[in-house]
């Protein structure tokens, strides 16, 4: 029984990490923060970025770490659940 929820955990994880690479490519690609699919896209990803952002601004230099480290953090996660 506990299968099928850890199934869906995962795949819902997966769909965070989606998130925060797009996230990160419309960034990256300077596109309309305003813009509706934007928004749908970081909506869920922003509060996973704002978790770890102290934790990325501790690393020197210019890029931001970021989505990086939500990412490994969420890959961990989803290996712990599934």
């Amino acid at each position: 029984m506990i299968w099928p929820i850890s199934w869906i955990l995962a795949k819902v994880i997966w769909a965070f990490e989606l998130c925060v690479v797009a996230h990160a490519v419309t960034s990256w690609l300077g596109v309309d923060p305003k813009h509706p699919l934007v928004r749908l896209i970081r909506a869920p990803a922003e509060p996973i970025l704002r978790l770890v952002r102290p934790l990325a601004k501790k690393i020197p230099g210019p890029l931001d770490w970021s989505p990086a480290i939500a990412l490994l953090g969420l890959e961990v996660l989803k290996r712990i659940v599934g």
